[in-house]
């Protein structure tokens, strides 16, 4: 797994690929009260404010005492952070390199610079949101 350094820009993109991924209508760990984790998040992490990663947090901090499932969901969003970092840390770094981390500040900008992406950040973010490659 890539070290990551905090305050890098791996550790903004890592940050708001969480943002992301927790976001993300397809990802079952997001914490939105379904899927694979929905009753782990209410039983563990019900006072979590909902948005900017808290409720990833929650489930993080908790992992140990999650249900298979849910850590199962958790694994695949890990893999799914982590093929979006290796995608596009280096379109983070040509298009947002003076963005202020935090809030999904960082995904919104390579978001926002989509059609000078790369083909494989492109399809990383494409692939973390749910959806296919429309590029």
């Amino acid at each position: 797994m890539m070290r990551v350094v905090r305050g890098s820009l791996s550790h903004r993109l890592f940050a708001a690929a969480l943002l992301l991924l927790c976001s993300a209508g397809s990802t079952r760990a997001q914490g939105h009260g379904v899927g694979a984790c929905r009753a782990d998040v209410e039983k563990l992490c019900k006072d979590v404010k909902r948005g900017e990663g808290g409720i990833a947090q929650c489930l993080k901090q908790n992992e140990a005492s999650v249900s298979p499932a849910c850590k199962e969901a958790m694994a695949q969003m890990r893999e799914k952070m982590q093929a979006l970092i290796d995608a596009c840390k280096d379109d983070a770094k040509q298009y947002c390199e003076g963005v202020q981390h935090g809030h999904g500040r960082i995904m919104k900008c390579l978001i926002e610079n989509d059609a000078k992406l790369s083909e494989g950040c492109h399809a990383a973010i494409q692939g973390a949101r749910g959806g296919g490659d429309h590029k």
